[in-house]
């Protein structure tokens, strides 16, 4: 009775707890042990963690001459848009398991939405499939978020107006 004492509180912090309290009794870590029983209690709460998900959508549209003397070769400037997005989640530090649903997913500001893309015109060609004079919008599907990015890569290609092609057949 009467002997000092001091006492180092178990590490709570890294536990994924903090204190419920704005202060630690006092007696929790030194005093003066009294006469008899004495309970002394530190409330504690998990600590929570907020966990972000990122995602990118990214659009590209590549233009190349199909025949003539620059065959293989980028026709015009290529296409690119990326969109980023992000989701989070909330967990409990000291349990690890998570106390919330995913948000759902939201374009990082500022949104700059896909849109259709005209192709270039480009003199003395004409496109390979017609239906490639706008390339239209890529619309996300919900499994397209799973792996942390979803790329859509298009190839306009145009051919040289004018050229005659001669096919030799041997009959013989």
């Amino acid at each position: 009775e009467g002997k000092e004492y001091t006492n180092s509180l178990w590490d709570y912090q890294k536990a994924g707890y903090e204190l419920a309290t704005d202060t630690v009794d006092p007696l929790a870590e030194k005093g003066t042990i009294p006469n008899g029983h004495q309970d002394v209690y530190v409330y504690l709460k998990h600590q929570t963690e907020k966990k972000t998900e990122n995602f990118s959508a990214v659009e590209t549209i590549t233009y190349k001459y199909a025949n003539g003397p620059h065959k293989g070769e980028q026709a015009a400037t290529p296409y690119t848009h990326t969109i980023n997005y992000s989701r989070s989640r909330t967990f409990d530090k000291a349990t690890g398991k998570a106390i919330s649903n995913w948000t759902a997913w939201e374009p990082v500001e500022p949104f700059d939405p896909f849109v259709d893309v005209k192709s270039p015109e480009i003199d003395g060609y004409y496109l390979v499939h017609d239906d490639q004079s706008t390339i239209k919008a890529p619309q996300l599907t919900n499994a397209d978020y799973q792996n942390g990015q979803k790329s859509f890569n298009y190839e306009v290609d145009y051919l040289k107006d004018g050229i005659v092609t001669i096919y030799y057949v041997d009959l013989g």
